[in-house]
């Protein structure tokens, strides 16, 4: 207990409260309520199963004909990051593979670079690096 709790004659509620069941201020009426939460059942899992699907990873998830890893829609999983400029787009892009690729006006999203080998071909299932329209 601190000096100036003492002067003043304050302490935490909870402080010198020997019950154990100590339930927080405004919290009263939800702690006696009783209800339980009762967890989901195991075999009740949304998504793409491993033993379905076209191929498997490494770590057993589910993936494509591809081998790209299949999100909980059963399409593959696209990573993407977002730049506020076009060279910090560009820099992030390099920074996975030997050069970058630009795709200016793709039909959908925004415009973005993806990584490429030292052959300049994009590497297959890359990352896209979004940067802002003009």
């Amino acid at each position: 207990m601190s000096q100036d709790a003492i002067r003043n004659g304050t302490t935490n509620s909870y402080a010198n409260d020997a019950n154990e069941n100590y339930v927080p201020s405004g919290k009263q009426g939800q702690a006696q309520q009783g209800q339980q939460s009762t967890p989901g059942d195991p075999n009740d899992k949304k998504g793409p199963k491993a033993a379905e699907a076209p191929g498997v990873s490494a770590s057993g998830q589910a993936t494509d004909q591809y081998g790209n890893k299949l999100g909980p829609s059963g399409k593959p999983m696209i990573h993407e990051t977002n730049s506020n400029t076009r060279e910090g787009a560009r820099n992030r892009a390099l920074n996975e593979g030997s050069g970058a690729t630009e795709h200016p006006n793709p039909t959908r999203g925004d415009p973005h670079f993806h990584p490429t080998d030292a052959q300049g071909d994009k590497k297959p299932n890359s990352t896209h690096h979004n940067y802002p329209d003009k």
